[in-house]
């Protein structure tokens, strides 16, 4: 399955996204710099083919019907991938976002340390706010699990620890870790 080398790819490499897009070949986004997965350039049959491997038949029919569809695949030892199918040049194309596991700590991200007791205050709203891409959905998870009982526990495990006295909001297009 060429999909699944592809994401266990970008979990090796630490990737940030794959690009498959008719008329190009597959690539990879790594530090910021995207550079070709192979020189093969992909038609529109084979990257429908990639792409369809991914999918269920209900995505497949909603994706036919809407042309374009996002979900997250969580992928056992390799973490969670955020993946937008959509209809591009007259062909099916996709972008897979990388979600790590692991939730770094706020000192990991060279963050202010006011932002640690700044989320323990009883009342307030902190904003957290970028492009696609620039940290902004690792920022706020860093930030709600830095007030974890259970510290790096998971994105799916996160639990307040009993000290905690304020209310957190966050609020994303795109937050996935949580």
């Amino acid at each position: 399955m060429a999909m699944k080398r592809l994401l266990e790819l970008m979990a090796e490499k630490k990737a940030s996204d794959i690009f498959i897009s008719a008329g190009s070949p597959i690539s990879i986004k790594i530090t910021g710099t995207i550079m070709p997965v192979n020189p093969q350039v992909m038609d529109a049959e084979a990257c429908k083919k990639v792409i369809y491997e991914m999918l269920t038949p209900q995505q497949i029919e909603a994706y036919e019907r809407d042309q374009e569809l996002n979900f997250s695949k969580p992928m056992a030892g390799l973490g969670n991938f955020r993946v937008n199918v959509f209809w591009q040049k007259g062909a099916a194309s996709m972008v897979v976002r990388y979600i790590s596991s692991d939730i770094p700590k706020i000192a990991d991200l060279n963050l202010p340390q006011v932002l640690s007791s700044l989320v323990m205050e009883k009342r307030g709203l902190i904003m957290v706010v970028g492009s696609t891409g620039s940290g902004t959905t690792t920022v706020a998870v860093s930030t709600v699990a830095g007030t974890s009982s259970a510290p790096n526990a998971g994105p799916d495990r996160i639990r307040l620890s009993p000290s905690y006295r304020g209310a957190v909001s966050l609020i994303s297009n795109s937050l996935l870790a949580l």
